[in-house]
């Protein structure tokens, strides 16, 4: 294991800030305005391969201690590892499934440059989800031109079950009310939540690697204190190098997914999307 978490490379990553809005209509003359909904910081790095094996280091410390999120990431990526033989071997269904989870970063990395190449192999060798999805998202009439064409990017439309919810990267920042279920924090919102900010940050200090862990959570939620995503991965890894297995197996989800957090300060869409806290 790693001997000093403080050189841990989630902590040392450039973070890049994107906002959104809704423009407000002026009325009586005045013009109109725009309003700041949301920012979202992530990670600014293009290419996640290098930390998938961070990812998988992580999974496999908190899976030697059972950790069933671990155990899940894991099978996953072997899910992938034998769909993505299948697809050297020229098994055009196992190459569009392989380009559905790069895409959606099931049991590997998100990298969308492989996700287009296999989807695109697939429809050259037949495969009629691969097909249907060039067509979709093709700018031209002939869809071996945008088979030939790098710059034709073809997301695909069919999505098996399994990829259906697995995008971890949404268990962290403010938590919308229907992703609570949908990404498995039914329990780890209940147990953590409610939590006195105060209480838990002293224990924290004191080397609980629990309440180090609770303390991560409510510095990614803002929950009791400001959202500081950096706090909250800092927590995180002081946890995990003090072996609690659920601090590790969201080191790997961190990795894997990348560093997503948001903060709202409109409810917008009729209340479509009142977060949590």
């Amino acid at each position: 294991m790693r001997s000093n978490w403080r050189k841990e490379p989630v902590l040392g990553f450039e973070f890049s800030t994107m906002e959104g809005g809704l423009k407000e209509r002026g009325s009586n003359g005045q013009k109109s305005r725009w309003i700041r909904y949301c920012r979202t910081v992530s990670f600014s790095e293009d290419n996640m391969s290098p930390y998938w094996k961070d990812a998988l280091f992580w999974y496999r410390k908190a899976a030697l201690q059972g950790d069933s999120l671990a155990l899940k990431m894991l099978r996953q990526a072997a899910d992938c590892s034998g769909i993505r033989k299948r697809a050297m071997k020229g098994d055009a269904q196992a190459q569009y499934l392989l380009a559905v989870y790069y895409y959606h970063a099931y049991g590997t990395y998100r990298d969308v440059y492989r996700g287009n190449y296999w989807i695109k192999k697939a429809a050259k060798n037949g495969s009629k989800s691969a097909l249907i999805s060039v067509k979709r998202h093709s700018p031209y009439s002939e869809i071996k031109q945008a088979l030939e064409d790098p710059d034709c990017f073809a997301l695909p439309v069919f999505l098996p079950e399994e990829v259906l919810g697995s995008d971890m990267a949404k268990r962290h920042g403010k938590l919308r009310r229907q992703l609570i279920e949908e990404t498995e924090m039914g329990t780890v919102w209940g147990k953590y939540s409610g939590l006195d900010f105060d209480a838990t940050y002293h224990e924290a200090l004191a080397g609980i690697a629990e309440k180090q862990y609770a303390l991560a959570w409510l510095y990614d939620w803002g929950q009791g204190v400001k959202q500081d995503i950096r706090e909250a991965f800092k927590w995180f890894t002081e946890a995990a190098f003090n072996r609690y297995a659920p601090a590790q197996a969201e080191l790997g989800v961190l990795y894997q997914f990348g560093i997503s957090a948001r903060t709202t300060d409109l409810e917008m869409f009729d209340g479509k999307e009142r977060l949590y806290g």
